[in-house]
């Protein structure tokens, strides 16, 4: 594949431009120095084959942008093709849309979430065919001060997007659609108007890695969005996993559908804090860690902090669906769960269906500190106990005789099982511990310093013996 060096010269989109189509419909890496700045004026449009191999250049829309040349669903870059887009690359870039200069968008005080400047965008809006967009792959970009999504799929198989970060976004920071087999990963995100990632209609989909913090004011959204309400259209197998996400006006993670037959959404293994903290104002009562509607979904091995509405619900955040679903939760954590803003039926609960329609086993989850653990959900096996995090801001359990969620099975409740960040099973002390040396002054600090540790409870101490007579 021939490589074509892009220079600082190059500062604009037309000129860019021309120097793809010079290439025409040809394989071909555009190799950026890491000095470009280019102005985009007008759109950039990608053959097939071809990759922007960035080295960290810059890419910033125009202030003043017009709605002729951009807009709603017209990205900044695309392909030549609406259809049968396949192997293109793009990566080691910046993008800035100066979202705060476009004085010709319609409805200046809402104008999010309408498609305005996305960044990257490919397939059709309006007939997203799996098999459109095949084998192409995103990362290390960063995506800032825009108006719609960073990067949208509509359509396609294979496609691979990692290693993203974003802020202040005007929607989504990664949205597929229609996609059949696929990977997001790895998105650090100051979460605005929507998303950090989101699948709508997929199958076969893995969300992993993103660490997405909602404690930015404006965040009226939940951290990752698996969705699945088109017509004639399901959605299965989608894994999401591995994330930290926070401070979240709706849910940390939101799961709807609202069609027949859709499959399974597992999400396994996540950090969910202090989510649910949407203003009371907007009277939306269905807030908190994870709430789904219209998936199967399994729950598991997940750590849910101090949310405000639910930890888990089964029930409607904004929709919901008719149809019966099924639900398996288990060894998770929930702890701190309080009344959200705008209170909604039993709101404050770990463990609610306000659906009538899930059929939910649930089992061994440790629940604490919650206004309520359940309603209208049995679980067995429980642990109703503080699970000992290792601090404050810090949710490793602490590896220590008598953990409730340490088992020595070799597992643990929550999000560090089987990680490197799982504590170590240490089996209870027998309830008497003899000493046999020692002046008695320095056996009273040493098992002063193990309480203190965790080593041993006070209980288990009967007596000292003075081996000194």
């Amino acid at each position: 594949m021939p490589v074509i060096p892009i220079l600082p010269s190059v500062d604009s989109s037309n000129a860019l431009q021309k120097i793809i189509d010079n290439q025409g419909n040809n394989s071909a890496t555009f190799q950026f120095d890491p000095d470009c700045h280019i102005t985009i004026t007008s759109r950039i449009r990608l053959y097939n084959n071809q990759e922007f191999d960035g080295h960290g250049a810059a890419f910033e829309l125009m202030e003043h942008a017009r709605t002729t040349i951009f807009g709603e669903q017209i990205p900044l870059i695309g392909s030549k093709f609406s259809n049968n887009i396949t192997c293109l690359k793009i990566h080691d870039l910046k993008f800035k849309g100066n979202r705060d200069t476009q004085k010709y968008i319609p409805d200046q005080k809402s104008p999010w979430g309408k498609g305005y400047h996305t960044f990257i965008n490919l397939g059709v809006l309006k007939n997203p065919i799996p098999s459109n967009v095949t084998d192409c792959e995103f990362y290390n970009l960063d995506f800032s001060d825009n108006l719609g999504d960073g990067l949208t799929i509509y359509g396609g198989s294979n496609i691979v997007t990692r290693d993203i970060t974003g802020h202040r976004g005007g929607h989504d920071i990664v949205c597929y659609v229609c996609v059949s087999g696929g990977e997001i990963a790895r998105i650090k995100a100051d979460l605005a108007v929507n998303a950090g990632a989101r699948t709508r209609s997929c199958f076969d989909i893995k969300i992993h890695d993103c660490e997405l913090n909602g404690n930015t004011g404006i965040a009226y959204c939940p951290g990752i969005q698996i969705e699945s309400i088109t017509p004639n259209k399901t959605s299965d197998l989608i894994e999401v996993y591995s994330n930290k996400i926070s401070g979240t006006y709706g849910p940390g993670i939101w799961i709807i559908g609202d069609v027949p037959n859709n499959g399974i959404a597992q999400v396994h293994h996540n950090l969910l804090a202090n989510c649910g903290q949407m203003p009371a104002g907007n009277k939306i009562a269905g807030v908190g860690a994870v709430v789904y509607d219209g998936f199967n979904v399994d729950l598991k091995n997940n750590t849910v902090v101090n949310s405000k509405g639910y930890g888990f619900l089964a029930g409607t955040y904004a929709g919901g669906t008719k149809y019966p679903y099924k639900a398996t939760i288990r060894k998770n954590i929930i702890v701190g769960t309080k009344v959200s803003n705008y209170p909604g039926l039993m709101s404050g609960a770990a463990l609610a269906d306000l659906t009538g329609r899930y059929s939910i086993s649930a089992s061994e989850n440790c629940l604490n500190g919650n206004v309520t653990n359940y309603h209208k959900v049995t679980s067995s096996s429980d642990v109703l106990a503080d699970p000992c995090f290792m601090g404050p801001d810090n949710y490793h359990l602490k590896s220590m005789p008598k953990a409730p969620c340490v088992f020595k099975e070799g597992y643990e409740l929550g999000c560090y099982d089987g990680t490197i960040g799982a504590a170590e099973y240490i089996p209870p002390y027998p309830p008497a511990v003899t000493i046999s040396q020692g002046t008695p002054e320095l056996l009273k600090a040493l098992v002063a310093f193990w309480i203190e540790r965790g080593d041993i409870e006070p209980s288990d101490i009967v007596g000292y013996k003075n081996m000194e007579g």
